[in-house]
């Protein structure tokens, strides 16, 4: 029996840090299924999609010779990678991740999670949806993440609040680099030992053919040494660019999940990318809020880092003092009654408290010695 290292936690962790999100398995609650998303009324961020032109043909490469067949296994030979992000003639693409594990004694205990992306390159957009099942109702849930230039929104279902909008920053959005680009150094172990055994198109990209067994060094991302009873995969490589297309891992061994060691287990990856280059169109989702009624204003440079129906929470480059005198200007013109009772004033902070018409408006301003900005925090109800 090997010894050797497995990629458990790679693929459950990586893709929702980038959204500063806890996955919890995977958002603890909400188990249904984000529904598909339309383009809502009013000002929002135009709907995103491959550039304006002639139509992209789906899954389409530079022209160049096709890779040579070769029949049987070849033997071990050096990859090369290539990640999606560097070139030029991809602009939109989707990929999906299908994990899944089970214990192999008892008590049973299984899950799974889906992870489906959507990318566009110009103008910056991607799409994620990932979904979860488990033994225990912790283990069910749903997420999905949408983020159109320097404007996200997250949903984790309406237990959470439905549709928020939350802070994003453009300029960390770097397209190829989605839930996972299986280049060089997310390929788990760099594939040292992989056989080559032939050539094949797999989503309309030529290939070359890859397969591997518990021979190969694998990694386990800080997990540690477990014991490995059996492990296979194979990987399909674009034969012009040396990009992976398709993934598969399939294993059984001891501590594959990471917390108990001695309890044998199953796991399982499947990875693909596909739809290359066809007409993706990534849209603001339906019926997300910008967390305020049409009566309550934002200041002109109002950066949002979270919005949801009834709070909102933005940051301003004015002082604490300039955004007080523009609520106790901008809320009685809005015809809003300020409560002094509830309302206070100390350095760096104030609260503000409005009322109209049964409802109640509380502001929590205070200046960010970090950032150097004035944070606003405005609920309603």
């Amino acid at each position: 029996m090997k010894k050797i290292v497995l990629p458990i936690s790679l693929l459950l962790i990586l893709a929702l840090s980038t959204m500063a999100c806890n996955l919890g398995g995977l958002v603890g609650g909400g188990g249904e299924k984000p529904a598909a998303t339309q383009a809502p009324s009013g000002e929002k961020p135009a709907a995103t999609q491959a550039p304006s032109g002639e139509k992209p043909a789906a899954t389409q490469a530079p022209s160049g010779e096709e890779p040579t067949a070769v029949p049987g296994e070849t033997g071990e030979e050096e990859i090369t990678y290539t990640s999606v992000e560097e070139l030029d003639w991809i602009n939109t693409y989707r990929s999906r991740i299908i994990i899944k594990w089970e214990t192999l004694d008892e008590p049973k205990e299984e899950g799974s999670m889906e992870m489906l992306g959507e990318y566009v390159k110009d103008p910056a957009a991607q799409r994620v949806v990932i979904n979860s099942t488990g033994t225990t109702e912790a283990d069910i849930g749903s997420m999905e993440y949408i983020q159109i230039g320097d404007k996200a929104w997250m949903n984790m279902g309406e237990e959470m609040g439905g549709w928020m909008q939350v802070s994003a920053d453009e300029s960390d959005m770097t397209f190829g680099q989605g839930l996972f680009d299986f280049a060089e150094g997310d390929i788990p172990g760099g594939l040292e030992g992989a056989r080559r055994v032939g050539d094949e198109t797999v989503n309309g990209i030529p290939c070359r053919h890859y397969v591997f067994d518990e021979t190969m060094p694998l990694m386990a991302m800080g997990q540690g040494e477990v014991e490995l009873e059996k492990a296979n995969g194979e990987v399909w490589i674009s034969a012009k660019d040396g990009f992976t297309i398709k993934y598969t891992l399939d294993a059984e061994g001891k501590g594959l999940m990471g917390e108990d060691k001695e309890r044998p287990e199953h796991f399982s990856i499947e990875y693909e990318v596909y739809d290359i280059n066809a007409d993706i169109v990534i849209e603001p989702p339906s019926g997300a809020e910008t967390g305020l009624p049409e009566d309550i204003p934002l200041m002109d440079d109002a950066k949002v880092d979270m919005a949801m129906e009834g709070m909102i929470m933005y940051s301003t480059a004015s002082s604490v003092e300039d955004v007080v005198a523009f609520y106790e200007a901008q809320m009685p013109a809005n015809g809003w009654t300020q409560n002094p009772d509830a309302s206070f004033s100390m350095e760096g902070t104030s609260s503000l408290e409005f009322t109209k018409e049964g409802r109640t408006a509380n502001l929590m301003i205070t200046y960010d010695e970090d950032s150097q900005k004035t944070n606003v925090m405005i609920t309603t109800e």
